[in-house]
């Protein structure tokens, strides 16, 4: 059946995907398999419904001002992403995905009704992951367990964030059962990501 769908599945080639943020903010990172030709605009060799890409931004104070898009840039962070492909007919296509997220009228509790559980685990495990390929799988083995310890306190005694990030620790933790991550015991000989994988 999977194997079915694949064959199935709509597939865009020879992808652009370009990024946009209000003024007074920055892509910080981006996580997913790409080519970056400039800040913001990124090659994909393919793409499809699956294909995920996680995208952290934060505050760029050199650029803070007003701005023709997202005006309201002190109430609302404003979002956009366009994909341009080629389908399987050879036809160029684009899809334009745009989103505003309020900043002052949202209360907590409201924020974390839209937290994304798995999103967040997964943004946890890839930066533990970049952290072993760029030092050593304990380093990243501790940085992982930093965060989650970090969640679980947050999450103490107060029901709502429990409910929005419980899960995130437990489905983070897996993954120091990765071969990624369980080896280069304490007082061990650092593993390279090459010799893990062979």
């Amino acid at each position: 059946r999977e194997l079915f769908d694949l064959l199935r599945k709509e597939t865009g080639f020879a992808a652009e995907l370009r990024l946009r943020l209000t003024r007074g903010w920055k892509l910080s990172r981006v996580h997913g398999r790409y080519s970056q030709r400039r800040p913001g605009h990124f090659m994909l060799a393919n793409c499809s419904k699956d294909s995920t890409f996680f995208v952290e931004v934060e505050r760029d104070e050199i650029k803070a001002g007003p701005s023709g898009f997202g005006e309201s840039s002190a109430k609302a962070l404003c979002f956009q992403a366009a994909m341009t492909f080629t389908d399987a007919s050879g036809q160029r296509k684009t899809r334009v995905l745009t989103s505003a997220v309020p900043l002052d009228s949202r209360s907590p509790d409201e924020s974390l009704a839209s937290v994304d559980a798995p999103v967040v685990a997964a943004l946890l495990v890839n930066d533990a992951l970049e952290c072993a390929s760029s030092s050593s799988a304990a380093e990243a083995r501790s940085r992982l367990i930093g965060r989650c310890r970090q969640v679980v306190q947050s999450c103490a005694g107060q029901p709502q964030q429990e409910a929005a990030l419980g899960s995130v620790p437990l489905a983070a933790m897996g993954a120091l059962r990765s071969g990624l991550l369980s080896h280069d015991v304490a007082g061990g000989a650092s593993t390279s990501l090459d010799a893990l994988a062979s």
